[in-house]
């Protein structure tokens, strides 16, 4: 029974998660602000429109543009054709965000070595009192 107890005791020690949560807060030069930039692209798409008027007079062929818009006004018979067409455009929305990194620093074998120790002590703990365990229960 004991040794099933200290088998849950090891094994419910802190998740990945909450230990990295503690290091950061002891050792907060760890963490560095990293910039992602993002380029998202909107499509402004084109719009067309057409119309006509009847007129008596009126020169064969108008074309104007200004920028995207392009209109062309057109005397057909005794009609007035105008088409009117704005040209699509792109706009790139640039955008920089702030991302939490964390800095890799690969340990020394001697800091490898200290890390490892309350394992090194918890298991040799468990050997401990499962040898005294097997000898208790052979003794009877």
């Amino acid at each position: 029974m004991l040794i099933i107890l200290l088998s849950l005791a090891l094994c419910a020690g802190c998740s990945p998660q909450r230990r990295l949560k503690h290091l950061l807060q002891s050792h907060p030069e760890l963490s560095t602000v990293d910039t992602v930039k993002v380029n998202d692209t909107l499509k402004v798409p084109g719009v067309e429109t057409d119309t006509s008027v009847p007129m008596k007079q009126f020169p064969d062929t108008v074309f104007l543009e200004k920028g995207r818009l392009e209109v062309l006004v057109r005397k057909v018979h005794d009609t007035l054709l105008i088409r009117g067409k704005c040209k699509p455009d792109t706009v790139v929305i640039r955008r920089t965000i702030p991302v939490k990194s964390i800095k890799v620093i690969m340990p020394s074998a001697k800091s490898e070595l200290i890390g490892r120790i309350p394992w090194l002590a918890a298991g040799l703990i468990a050997l401990v009192v499962l040898a005294v365990t097997v000898i208790l229960k052979f003794k009877h």
